[in-house]
């Protein structure tokens, strides 16, 4: 407490002020005392300057030493003082306290010395009783000749007591001022230490964050400007840490939401900064990345290879690298130094292009497979073409063979063009459909009366199991019956003549199912995952069977409605594909 500010400034006030008052007190004391001292002198002086007068006629008479005496003692007792009259050669004629013969030659007192010598003389000595006795002399005179001398002696006594008295006051006067003193150095002290105690609180306040506090000091002085000087700092670190957070909360945004990963380590390989995104590929929680290594993190050498391959050669690396284990991902990594001061950082991006290198090979993939189902009908057409160029026309019969043998191969390209743009409206986003409440089994009944005749041809058994009693769908009908067709027309080409397929329809769950089901040549278990892509075909039993799309565009419109479509075979047992869609909602 005594070492705050205030009392700081009260003690040093206050101890100035007694230092002051302590040298005044002094010096008025002894002013005074000297001017007491003075007075009584002087007022001793002129008592003895009177009975000098009054001692005059006698010593010029020559009177008797006894007269003197008497007038000594009659004047010592007037006046209350000792009275000596004294010789010119220093014998004592009269004196009112004592008998001149005990008193000895005065010649040699300093006081009687002097007054001989100037005319007026004074010393003060300790008396019998040891309290200090002030001897003034004055010379008697007769026309400039010194006659004699008389003294006058008082205890001081008198002056002692007034200025006791005096010095009473004075140190009464003194205590006074000093605790006024006190009193007004303590209000001073907190008027002025109270504004900085206030800054110093909400200064703390400050510090710890709270910058929306003001300093109110209700001073115009240097405290004020003080605190008007804290509260514009205070405004501007606010309006600092507020820009600081928001592009903070910014930079937290964008490393959040951006897709591609994040790491950020310093020179030593130690992860310092991480985003959710460099999780998804790494695995783990970001927050448990901050002070792990770098390949702690990546849990690979060749990523790591490139960070200290950045961090020492001060350049960016740029590279494709396949990470993972049996899922092989590949990443498209920048690895990039930051300096900052004398610090270098490394920032490395990961962008995972696995299915961007995917969809390249299946672009390469549709392109091969486009152009080799093309190429086999335009190759055909030009041969036709050629032959009948070369001398065909002239044979009616084999001319109309072979235009005909050309259109069923422009009908195949056609079919296989319109099967395409079908396939790629399916694909967007938002197919065009006109779904509505359908009756599931009239789609079926329709769909197989549409391609049995193409059943019988082959000698298959086509037929469609379906219940009395459906749940209806909400649909396009058009669009479901094109898939059962697609579904039942690959089962027609891969099973064997005097082979079976059936068609049926169930319930199960809130879901309307229909299964393909056929005794032909069956699928290997490998194929089976990529019997939906489109231009796919199985080696061993499709060659020459159809372009591939019809699978695919029956998936994309199963989809769309909100359904699945699944395949169960097993090679030379058969197939069956299985639609399963949500049955419609009762209103």
């Amino acid at each position: 407490m005594f070492r705050s500010i205030q009392w700081r400034i009260a003690a040093t006030y206050v101890l100035l002020i007694v230092a002051s008052m302590g040298l005044v007190t002094i010096y008025l004391l002894n002013l005074v005392q000297e001017n007491h001292v003075q007075t009584f002198r002087t007022q001793l002086g002129a008592q003895a300057r009177l009975i000098a007068d009054a001692s005059l006629p006698l010593l010029e008479e020559g009177r008797d030493s006894r007269e003197v005496d008497a007038l000594a003692r009659r004047l010592g007792s007037h006046i209350g003082a000792r009275v000596t009259v004294v010789a010119r050669d220093g014998s004592v004629l009269g004196d009112s306290s004592e008998s001149p013969a005990a008193l000895g030659n005065q010649a040699t007192q300093p006081e009687v010395e002097e007054a001989l010598r100037k005319g007026a003389g004074a010393a003060t000595r300790p008396g019998l009783e040891g309290t200090p006795v002030m001897f003034v002399a004055v010379s008697i005179q007769r026309n400039s000749q010194v006659l004699g001398v008389v003294r006058v002696a008082l205890p001081l006594t008198q002056v002692e007591e007034s200025l006791r008295e005096i010095v009473t006051t004075v140190l009464l006067a003194a205590i006074i001022v000093v605790a006024l003193t006190v009193l007004l150095a303590v209000y001073i002290a907190r008027r002025i230490a109270g504004p900085v105690k206030e800054v110093t609180h909400l200064a703390r306040r400050m510090a710890k964050g709270d910058l929306d506090q003001k300093i109110y000091v209700g001073s115009t002085g240097e405290v004020g400007e003080m605190a008007e000087s804290f509260n514009d700092m205070a405004l501007g670190l606010k309006q600092t840490i507020e820009a600081i957070n928001l592009e903070r909360s910014k930079l937290e945004v964008v490393l959040q939401e951006m897709a591609d990963g994040l790491l950020m380590t310093d020179r030593e390989g130690i992860v310092i900064l991480a985003n959710p995104a460099a999780a998804k590929i790494f695995g783990g929680d970001a927050k448990t990345y901050i002070r792990r290594s770098f390949i702690e993190v990546t849990r690979d050498h060749e990523l790591s290879r490139l960070l200290f391959d950045c961090l020492s050669q001060r350049e960016q690396q740029v590279r494709d690298v396949d990470v993972g284990g049996l899922e092989k991902r590949n990443l498209r990594t920048i690895i990039a130094p930051i300096r900052h001061d004398r610090a270098v950082y490394a920032l490395a991006l990961f962008q995972d292009v696995t299915e961007l290198r995917r969809l390249e090979g299946v672009r390469r993939e549709f392109v091969a497979n486009i152009s080799h189902e093309l190429r086999t009908p335009l190759a055909s057409v030009k041969a036709l073409v050629e032959t009948l160029q070369e001398g065909g026309l002239e044979e009616p019969a084999v001319a109309r063979d072979f235009l005909a043998r050309v259109g069923k191969e422009v009908d195949k390209l056609t079919s296989m063009v319109n099967d395409l743009l079908d396939l790629s409206r399916l694909e967007s986003e938002q197919p065009r459909l006109t779904k509505e409440l359908t009756d599931i089994g009239k789609v079926v009944r329709e769909a197989v009366g549409r391609i049995e005749p193409q059943a019988k041809r082959k000698g298959l058994d086509l037929a469609a199991e379906i219940p009395p009693t459906l749940l209806p769908i909400v649909g396009d009908s058009q669009r479901l019956q094109q898939a059962l067709m697609n579904l039942i027309d690959n089962a027609i080409k891969f099973t064997p003549e005097g082979g079976r397929i059936r068609v049926t329809v169930d319930v199960r769950d809130e879901r309307v199912e229909v299964a393909v089901a056929d005794t032909g040549v069956g699928i290997e278990s490998e194929d089976l995952p990529h019997v939906f892509e489109r231009f796919y075909k199985v080696d061993r039993s499709r060659a020459g069977k159809g372009v591939g799309l019809g699978l695919a565009i029956a998936k994309h419109i199963v989809q769309a409605h909100g359904g699945t479509i699944r395949v169960e075979s097993a090679l030379g047992k058969g197939s069956v594909f299985t639609i399963a869609l949500p049955a419609a909602k009762p209103r």
